[in-house]
């Protein structure tokens, strides 16, 4: 419960993409100019818009986790409940880079892709996914808190009746995990945050309101009821509740864009080329 966002951005473009990329949203000083995603548009994205033409100028192509799976010959899924998310379709389907990794999969990255707003709707079409055909790595994005926030404020009555409904979709998807024995017996499940909130904004990236954020790991074979912290030891150090360290400290805190290695990890994989966060190992 003590990760952290992006040390200069609370918003959700930037940081989901810093999830699947591993890079920050912009270059830290410690770092050369193309350590940065550089995608700082948090609007629905126009039509030839992706993140390698509208992000950092210093990189050509900006590979993703979703890169690294396909082009190893395995599925791909992405489920969101906001239309601005099709940046990601944009970026990394026809967009996508050559494979250049064993034989060709081709350059459409995200093999299957479901976005709808309504949380019912979202969850019944995940969850026949996992039953029918589970991708080796699926991205799921639940908007409905932060939907809730927005209109009626963080720590409102409202919201907290969000978090309930997002719970029990959660629920709903981990049951079905358990219940799949394919699923059951392999399956990890990473669960994090792009920002947090007060009052009906996420804006200020100074503010720990908007910048902590919660990372949980579950899988059958990883040890249970235990702080990641404490897991991964000293190369990572739990940051003061009011701190979000830059990126030129040795023990940086968890970020929500460790999340894209972390899950390479767990499928056996190498990070993301050229990522910062979590390439290194857990």
């Amino acid at each position: 419960m003590n990760a952290r966002t992006d040390p200069t951005n609370t918003y959700t473009l930037p940081n989901h993409i810093s999830m699947l990329t591993g890079l920050p949203v912009t270059a830290p000083p410690c770092a050369p100019p193309e350590q940065a995603h550089g995608y700082t548009s948090n609007d629905a994205p126009g039509s030839n818009e992706s993140i390698h033409n509208r992000g950092n100028p210093a990189r050509s192509y900006t590979p993703s986790v979703f890169d690294v799976v396909h082009d190893h010959g395995l599925s791909t899924a992405m489920f969101a409940s906001k239309s601005k998310f099709s940046i990601l379709t944009q970026s990394y389907n026809e967009a996508g880079a050559k494979d250049a990794v064993g034989e060709d999969n081709g350059r459409r990255k995200i093999d299957s892709v479901y976005i709808d707003e309504d949380l019912k709707a979202l969850t019944n079409a995940l969850s026949d996914s996992l039953v029918k055909a589970p991708a080796n790595f699926t991205f799921v994005h639940f908007a409905h808190p932060d939907r809730v926030g927005h209109d009626e404020g963080w720590g409102s009555s409202a919201y907290l009746d969000a978090i309930v409904e997002v719970d029990a979709a959660l629920g709903r998807i981990l049951t079905l995990i358990d219940d799949e024995p394919r699923l059951g017996a392999h399956a990890a499940v990473i669960l994090t945050a792009d920002h947090g909130g007060s009052g009906r904004r996420h804006a200020d990236a100074a503010n720990p309101d908007h910048f902590v954020i919660p990372f949980h790991v579950l899988g059958r074979d990883l040890p249970g009821g235990r702080d990641l912290y404490s897991i991964i030891g000293e190369r990572r150090t739990a940051p003061k509740l009011a701190e979000n360290p830059g990126f030129d400290r040795p023990d940086p805190p968890i970020r929500n864009g460790d999340a894209g290695n972390l899950a390479l990890a767990l499928l056996g994989l190498p990070p993301i080329p050229g990522s910062w966060m979590g390439a290194g190992g857990f």
